[in-house]
């Protein structure tokens, strides 16, 4: 586990020439791709970016994304659901690599009370 919270990066939103965007692009341009690793060019390459041009005041909590973390990602398909988010919440991360890494088929039927499946339900 990390020490510490590092940027997620899951959902990004800059303007049109964003300092954050330029910065990241310019270290990605210079990357080996022989040798990145699994991750460099995601939240921690972004974490990187925000620290060097002091960005931390356009960061949101992580629970505004993903108020279900990412190592309990089956909970969604859970008999009983995660606990009600609450109004912090603007939208809900549901971690694809996970259910594919777990070989698990996001078409198939689960039981109507878990969260997954109610939200297939009202959305699909």
């Amino acid at each position: 586990m990390l020490d510490r919270l590092i940027v997620s990066s899951a959902v990004i939103k800059q303007p049109i020439g964003s300092a954050l965007v330029k910065w990241a692009w310019s270290v990605c341009h210079k990357a080996n791709v022989e040798t990145l690793a699994w991750g460099d060019v995601g939240p921690r390459l972004l974490q990187q970016g925000v620290d060097a041009l002091g960005l931390h005041t356009q960061l949101r909590p992580h629970t505004f994304f993903s108020p279900v973390a990412h190592y309990d990602w089956a909970s969604f398909v859970d008999v009983v659901p995660p606990a009600p988010f609450g109004s912090e919440v603007f939208a809900v991360h549901l971690f694809h690599q996970m259910w594919r890494h777990n070989n698990v088929d996001l078409d198939q039927r689960f039981p109507e009370s878990c969260l997954y499946e109610q939200l297939k339900q009202r959305f699909l």
